[in-house]
């Protein structure tokens, strides 16, 4: 199973227009196989081709370079991103609305979690933080100084 991945990445990357071209098709596919009255087969159906889409997109930005920490998260937060509606549509089906909502703000927490893990570095430079908070405060004052015309009209 490995050699046959291995294949298809060399495959993609030697012909990136070429696996554009397996995408439409795919898609192309799901639009005539699908039964638009079943949400959950349609939403399963979308969700294979989005993420055959997203796999061929990472494969040929990380062509020729290795892949640190952060895109690897990254590549996680897209991930659950693209699967994030098939999820709630079962989840609401099989187990109900209770459980479907507490599974997605779990989910939601865990995105969250690594978006913090992407953005790390903004967390350790402090200078970035002080920028923010003056650029916060001089538009606040901006605001205060707006003049009131609720005042004017009621006069």
């Amino acid at each position: 199973m490995s050699s046959l991945f291995q294949s298809y990445v060399l495959w993609v990357r030697d012909n990136a227009e070429n696996a554009l071209s397996v995408e439409r098709f795919t898609q192309l596919v799901v639009r005539i196989v699908t039964d638009p009255r079943n949400f959950i087969t349609t939403e399963f159906a979308w969700t294979l081709a989005k993420l055959h889409s997203l796999s061929n997109r990472m494969i040929i930005s990380t062509a020729g370079r290795r892949v640190g920490f952060t895109e690897k998260v990254a590549i996680v937060i897209k991930t659950l991103v693209e699967i994030e509606c098939l999820l709630e549509l079962g989840l609401r089906r099989f187990f109900g609305h209770e459980a479907a909502w507490t599974v997605l703000l779990a989910l939601q927490s865990i995105k969250c979690v690594l978006n913090m893990l992407v953005h790390q570095q903004l967390f350790l430079v402090p200078w970035i933080w002080a920028a923010v908070r003056q650029r916060l405060q001089l538009m606040l004052q901006q605001f205060m100084r707006l003049p009131d015309y609720g005042r004017r009209i009621s006069s």
